[in-house]
């Protein structure tokens, strides 16, 4: 072996230079890899940490003492800026409502859906009342809306959260509930009438 290594040794160097070549660039190509593995895995933590780090604000209608009130919640580490809610059908709050048929009733602008909001806190919401429930069916008897709540973050990053919210639920949850305003002040009403002719009957 080594008399032929003697008279091969020009051989001998080739190969052991090519297989140093192949090695070097098996080696290079795991440092790669390995590389961008560790880039991938970078991004990814930078990814959650940004997802950690940023507001989330949700809408929603939602029925509180017979009344539909509009909320929106920011649930998320940091203040969600520019803030603007997007909704089909849209909506206006009712003033002059109370269950009963009203002809003073009106439609004023909604604050939360007409005008955006400059700086929602995090772990924040607001709620603004819309209008009675029977009121708000009558306008809406479908009861179902989609839209999306449009934002930014305090580097500029804009977000989009799409909602669907359907109402037709409350209907057998409010008669379950407690009494109706709106029904209790119509039977007073008629209490009172009743009253008012047994008094002139007696007096007549």
């Amino acid at each position: 072996m080594i008399e032929w290594l003697n008279h091969n040794q020009g051989f001998a160097t080739t190969l052991l230079t090519l297989v140093y070549v192949v090695a070097t660039i098996v080696i290079a190509l795991i440092m790669m890899h390995a590389n961008r593995l560790s880039s991938r895995n970078i991004d990814t933590m930078r990814h959650l940490e940004q997802q950690r780090n940023r507001p989330y604000v949700l809408f929603d209608l939602l029925s509180l003492h017979f009344h539909i009130h509009a909320k929106l919640a920011n649930l998320g580490a940091t203040p969600a800026y520019n803030v603007r809610v997007t909704i089909t059908p849209s909506l206006k709050a009712v003033v002059g409502t109370s269950g009963i048929p009203n002809p003073s009733e009106r439609e004023v602008p909604a604050g939360i859906l007409d005008h955006p909001i400059a700086l929602l806190a995090p772990k924040r919401e607001i709620t603004s009342a819309l209008a009675y429930f029977k009121s708000f069916e009558e306008r809406f008897p479908e009861m179902r809306f989609t839209g999306s709540v449009q934002y930014c973050d305090s580097d500029g990053r804009k977000y989009d959260e799409p909602f669907t919210i359907d109402l037709k639920y409350y209907e057998n949850l409010l008669t379950i509930s407690e009494k109706d305003p709106g029904e209790e002040l119509e039977k007073i009403g008629k209490t009172l009438e009743q009253i008012e002719r047994d008094l002139t009957n007696r007096c007549s």
